[in-house]
């Protein structure tokens, strides 16, 4: 196994937060990576097939697959400036740790004493949120990890993968290529790992225009298979409640309730009061919520008692209403010859049908 690390030789404290440009170029170059080997292995795949029918399953295959060339673009497209932000956000975070911790002094190295150099920070280890890396400039093993209040920090000793034992290490280095053996003395398991401490890294390749407008800006309104299959559910859905709807109205004839507004429903109301022997009927300030509610007042100068008053006006209010998308809401209430109540609009199809359905059902 060999891994490679970064030459971390004349290492300077900067900041972690980059450009919008850095990060926008990170995710983008990762997509454009990964959606060109897609696109190249979905490519040979049909091309290594003549006959059209099996040119068609592969095809659906491919709009099927959640990993396939399209649903990974449309994934990777919706996923863009959330996990753009999210990385910046890490490394303003980082940013705001590392000025507000000094950088520890008085490190020195334990084999020849010499002041120890800042190589780099650590974040978030065992929920630490900042740890500072030293190394020696003689180059004297190992580094030293030291927490902001300058105590050193010590990793936890590994232990074997197999049966969990205490391991040992031995390290040697030749060539800027560090050598390490670990050994299990329970279950005499060995790992051996190399590490290149002064690879180089491969520069990373410009992202072009093209490329990003190609693979990476062209799906943000790209739909998947499956939502194209929901949404063409859903609408089939929507045209059967729409035609259930329709032949709701038309059996319970729904277009013969009369809409009023409010001022045809006060003339109508004023008119029919009236001729019950009641005065000064009005309306107080609508209520225009999710509903239309209209608040009344009546005044009856007969020598009704409260119980024969509210039952007239009850009534007389009722069978004016009974054809109308107006209905009284709760009761009316009387004191001293003044009757108060609220009147309730309904305009929404589906309550429409059943006052419809109603009106019919009390003609039976």
């Amino acid at each position: 196994m060999t891994n490679t690390l970064p030459s971390l030789k004349n290492h300077k404290m900067e900041k972690y937060r980059k450009p919008d440009k850095f990060y926008t170029d990170r995710y983008d170059r990762f997509t454009i990576q990964e959606l060109k080997m897609l696109e190249a292995k979905e490519s040979t795949e049909l091309q290594e097939v003549t006959d059209s029918h099996d040119r068609c399953k592969i095809e659906i295959q491919h709009c099927m697959d959640f990993k396939s060339f399209k649903n990974t673009a449309i994934s990777r497209a919706r996923n863009r400036e959330a996990t753009i932000r999210e990385w910046m956000t890490a490394d303003e975070h980082q940013d705001r740790l590392v000025a507000t911790h000094p950088l520890p002094t008085n490190i020195t190295c334990d084999s020849c004493g010499a002041p120890m150099r800042f190589c780099l920070h650590f974040f978030d280890v065992e929920s630490i949120p900042l740890l500072f890396v030293f190394e020696c400039p003689a180059s004297h093993a190992p580094r030293k990890v030291i927490y902001p209040n300058g105590r050193e920090f010590f990793f936890p000793w590994p232990t074997c993968g197999q049966c969990g034992y205490e391991v040992t290490r031995e390290s040697y280095k030749e060539n800027d290529v560090l050598y390490t053996t670990t050994t299990c003395p329970m279950c005499g398991s060995v790992k051996n790992d190399e590490l290149n401490l002064n690879a180089i890294q491969r520069p990373e390749l410009p992202v072009t225009e093209d490329d990003r407008q190609k693979y990476c800006l062209s799906f943000f309104n790209g739909r998947t298979f499956y939502e194209d299959l929901e949404a063409l559910a859903n609408l089939f859905d929507s045209i059967e409640e729409e035609q259930k709807e329709q032949l709701l109205k038309e059996h319970y004839e729904v277009d013969k309730i009369e809409k009023l507004t409010i001022p045809a429903l006060e003339n109508r109301l004023q008119k029919a009061i009236e001729s019950t022997g009641f005065i000064k009927f009005f309306f107080a300030q609508p209520e225009m919520k999710t509903w239309a509610v209209v608040p009344f007042n009546i005044q009856d100068p007969t020598d009704r008692n409260d119980k024969k008053s509210i039952k007239a006006a009850t009534i007389c209010i009722q069978q004016s209403l009974y054809l109308t998308n107006w209905r009284l809401v709760g009761g009316i209430d009387y004191r001293l010859g003044c009757l108060t109540g609220k009147l309730k609009a309904y305009e929404r199809e589906e309550d429409l049908i059943k006052l419809a359905k109603d009106i019919k059902e009390s003609k039976k």
